[in-house]
Formats: structure tokens, sequence, C-alpha cells
């Protein structure tokens, strides 16, 4: 019994780590998207 309980600790930690990693790659990818300015702010309209 206590292994499983052990086994299931592992689980969710290996599971919040994975979670956590997800988050910080699209914190990652949205504040690259926000500091790339949109083609159109390069290219001058006259």
């Amino acid at each position: 019994m206590s292994s499983g309980v052990a086994e299931a600790r592992s689980y969710k930690l290996s599971n919040g780590l994975k979670n956590a990693s997800q988050a910080i790659s699209n914190i990652k990818n949205t504040t690259s998207q926000a500091l790339t300015p949109p083609s159109n702010l390069l290219r001058p309209n006259f």
C-alpha cells in the first residue's frame, strides 16, 4: 500500500513538472510574439 502512495506522489510530481515546463514554454512563446512587431510596422507606409 505504501509503495502505491509513493508511486502516486512521484507521478503527481512528474506531472506537475511537465505542466510547469509547458507553461514556461507557453509564456516564452507569447512574450516572443509580443516583442516581435508585426511585419507591417517594419515597412513604412508612404
